[in-house]
C-alpha cells in the first residue's frame, strides 16, 4: 500500500465513521421498535404531508439500511479516487457524511410517529420530523466538514532523470509536474 492509498483510507474512514454510527442507530432502533410500528406503515408523503405509499416496517428498515450502505460505497470510492485534498476535501466529506446519514434519520423521523397505531391509513407526518431529518443531516455534515483533516498527499517520489542538452534549435514539450528547487 503507498503513502498515497494510507492517506486516502484515513480520510475515508474518518468521513465515514458518523454517519455509519447514525445508520447502525437507526437500524438498531428501528428493529426494537418494529413490533409496535403499524402493518403496513407509511413510508411517504404527499407535499401535505399525508401517507400516500405504505411499506412493512421489515421491508422500510432494510430499504433504509440498503441506501444509506450504498450511498456511503459511492462517496467512498470518489474519496479513494482523490476527491479528498484541502478545501474542496473538506466540503465533499461534509456533504457526503450529511447525505449518507439522511436515510437513517428519514427512518426515525418517519417511523417514530407511528409508534402505537393499528392502522397507518390517513396518517400525517408532523411537518417538524420532516424539517428535524435535514436538519440532523445538515449538522452532521456540517460537523465532519468542519472536524475533518483533509490529506496532504505525499509528492510521487520520481529519480530525478539525466539533464538533456537544450540548444535554439531544441523543440521539447513537458508533460507532468515541476517544482523548483
Amino acid at each position: 500500500m503507498t503513502d498515497r492509498t494510507a492517506a486516502r483510507l484515513r480520510f475515508t474512514a474518518s468521513m465515514l465513521v458518523i454517519p455509519l454510527a447514525v445508520t447502525i442507530a437507526a437500524v438498531v432502533w428501528g428493529l426494537w421498535a418494529k413490533p409496535q410500528l403499524p402493518d403496513p406503515m407509511a413510508t411517504h408523503f404527499w407535499l401535505d404531508m399525508s401517507a400516500d405509499d405504505f411499506a412493512s416496517p421489515g421491508s422500510f428498515i432494510a430499504s433504509v439500511a440498503g441506501t444509506a450502505i450504498a450511498v456511503a460505497v459511492i462517496f467512498g470510492a470518489m474519496t479513494m479516487t482523490g476527491i479528498s485534498s484541502m478545501r474542496a476535501g473538506k466540503i465533499f466529506a461534509g456533504i457526503g457524511a450529511g447525505s449518507i446519514a439522511y436515510p437513517p434519520l428519514l427512518l426515525v423521523s418517519v417511523a417514530h410517529p407511528q409508534l402505537g397505531l393499528y392502522d397507518a391509513r390517513g396518517f400525517s407526518l408532523p411537518v417538524s420530523n420532516f424539517i428535524a431529518a435535514f436538519v440532523a443531516c445538515g449538522i452532521i455534515g456540517l460537523f465532519v466538514a468542519v472536524f475533518i483533516r483533509p490529506t496532504v498527499e505525499p509528492e510521487d517520489t520520481v529519480p530525478a532523470a539525466a539533464p538533456v542538452a537544450v540548444t535554439e534549435s531544441t523543440r521539447a514539450a513537458w508533460f507532468g509536474r515541476g517544482h523548483a528547487s
